[in-house]
């Protein structure tokens, strides 16, 4: 991973023979989500930039803090954003590849601690099941989708990393294995409801392992190439069943 600007640091004593300092940064991160965030975050970082991440100053990353807000970006991701460089500064000091954090005392805009999220009712939750077509494939798995968010409260990211090994029984109750944020692995008790959608889904779509939610083929066919569908598809499914409501 260059993220374009010629990292020259190498972690050595890792089981790869050389990967970059940023690589093995993001390696560290607990989650995939939160690596892809950060990663991300460096990429804008570095195309900003004029030279490479690892010479940066304070002033760059003022500088790029004033960017972002310029561009309307929300105060809780101009944090994320600066929380990603200065770890990997805090990485490279820990390395003996830098010997500040240019990003650890730069100003960050301050988050409100009330969600700008709002929350469905119980008759709009009501209304996205009612808009499943429960007759097809794709439908069988957007039932399985909700119930594991709205009935379980997992993250659509949860959801769609869960496997059918991270289903089983303990004392006669149906549990799912989660890893949550942060890398934090809990038990989740699941509703009847959502043994239900998972029993029909994964016995008619005769998921036997693997991602519990897979793909669907626009003729209605799973995809048997065994990888998940993303959590792209998991909102565009998600908007497509608000629109029909």
């Amino acid at each position: 991973l260059t993220l374009g600007e010629p990292v020259t640091a190498t972690i050595h004593r890792l089981p790869e023979t050389a990967i970059s300092l940023t690589e093995a940064y993001l390696r560290g991160l607990p989650s995939k989500p939160t690596r892809e965030a950060y990663e991300r975050c460096l990429r804008q970082f570095s195309l900003f930039l004029t030279r490479p991440v690892l010479e940066a100053s304070r002033r760059d990353v003022e500088a790029w803090r004033g960017d972002l807000e310029r561009r309307g970006r929300a105060p809780s991701t101009i944090c994320r954003a600066l929380t990603a460089v200065s770890g990997l500064f805090e990485f490279a000091i820990d390395e003996g590849a830098a010997k500040m954090n240019p990003a650890a005392r730069a100003r960050r805009p301050k988050v409100s601690q009330t969600s700008p999220r709002r929350a469905l009712s119980l008759t709009e939750m009501a209304s996205l099941f009612q808009a499943v077509d429960a007759d097809t494939l794709l439908g069988l798995r957007d039932r399985v989708l909700l119930t594991l968010l709205a009935v379980q409260g997992l993250r659509v990211s949860e959801a769609v990393g869960l496997r059918v090994e991270d289903l089983a029984e303990e004392q006669g109750h149906q549990v799912a294995t989660v890893v949550g944020k942060g890398g934090k692995v809990v038990r989740v008790p699941l509703a009847a409801v959502t043994v239900s959608a998972l029993r029909e889904w994964t016995t008619t779509a005769e998921i036997h392992s693997g991602p519990v939610l897979v793909g669907v083929g626009r003729e209605g066919v799973v995809d048997r190439s065994g990888g998940p569908f993303h959590r792209a598809t998991a909102w565009e499914r998600l908007r497509t069943l608000a629109r029909r409501a």
